[in-house]
């Protein structure tokens, strides 16, 4: 039969095992929210770029605009029909810096002017 005085100090020692695996898993979770955060700011970034540029302000001009959702990205256009095609591409933050992130998105364009 074990005592409770031999069991003494033994939750301190599993805590102190467990500690780092839950620090990782947390730090892991945020780091996904953070990553999913970019994404989504990606698209609406690459979206705002191809409505621009469909409706026909300029290239520079839209993408001076959507930057400002995600410094940093780098922006292409690509005509494609009647379609106004914009791709945008970034890198993850803090963590996830090496992360390469791409979004890309089209809009229907106006009758030329």
């Amino acid at each position: 039969m074990v005592s409770a005085r031999s069991e003494r100090g033994s939750v301190t020692a599993e805590f102190v095992v467990a500690l780092p695996a839950a620090l990782v898993v947390i730090i892991t979770a945020l780091a996904g929210v953070q990553l999913g955060s970019v994404v989504l700011r990606l698209h609406d970034a690459s979206a705002i770029v191809a409505r621009s540029v469909a409706r026909g302000d300029s290239i520079e001009g839209a993408q001076a605009r959507a930057s400002r959702l995600v410094p940093g990205a780098l922006f292409s256009v690509a005509r494609v029909g009647d379609l106004v095609c914009a791709s945008a591409e970034a890198r993850g933050r803090g963590v996830l810096a090496s992360v390469p992130i791409s979004a890309r998105s089209c809009a229907l364009s106006g009758p030329a002017p």
